[in-house]
């Protein structure tokens, strides 16, 4: 985990929320960096970070947005392992039994034929309650596998526990999400834990 309380990253976190044309309307914001390269190769190369705008700190964990290689071969629906569309999902989320449970709207899209990539066929579509989830693990893994069919997951157990934790004793009672693509405008925050991990 890394955790900035600098000025700048402030601002850059503000400034993402803007372009990405959502809100930041809560005390503790939750927030997502896909990195759809070598998806199909089943790494944790996704951030999920949380801008707590009460103590002006942003946390960010490694993790991943999107289903590893077992749930798409495997998938738990007939029509495909199940894909979060970026976008901003408002009271997505409820802290609830050491997971946050979906309790709003969410758009997917299904993998149906396997390969990792949206084709033009599998179209983006709204749901209700499909028990997309943002959760941890219970021991450290090299590789995705098992750890998601589709939820957001933090990749190391103590670093999901010390979130859940902070957000569940803050009283808020929903978490909005958003999920973004890697781009010019969250790069910064996306460097921060990979370019690091290559250096080390």
């Amino acid at each position: 985990m890394i955790i900035l309380n600098d000025k700048e990253s402030i601002k850059k976190a503000e400034e993402m929320y803007c372009v990405s044309g959502a809100p930041i309307e809560q005390d503790l914001n939750l927030f997502g960096i896909r990195n759809s390269q070598d998806v199909n190769k089943g790494v944790w190369n996704d951030l999920i970070c949380l801008y707590d705008k009460r103590d002006g700190k942003i946390y960010l964990m490694e993790g991943t947005t999107e289903p590893g290689r077992h749930y798409t071969y495997n998938p738990m629906n007939k029509d495909g392992a199940l894909h979060m569309v970026p976008g901003f999902y408002p009271n997505l989320w409820r802290p609830l039994r050491k997971r946050f449970r979906q309790v709003g709207k969410l758009w997917i899209w299904r993998d149906k034929n396997k390969n990792f990539k949206q084709d033009n066929e599998e179209k983006d579509y709204e749901v209700g309650r499909v028990f997309v989830q943002l959760h941890g693990i219970n021991r450290i893994l090299s590789r995705i596998f098992k750890a998601s069919a589709g939820c957001q997951v933090i990749r190391i157990p103590k670093e999901y526990t010390f979130i859940y934790d902070l957000c569940k004793k803050s009283g808020q009672g929903l978490f909005s999400y958003l999920l973004m693509d890697l781009k010019t405008e969250n790069k910064y925050f996306y460097d921060m834990v990979f370019e690091r991990s290559r250096l080390e």
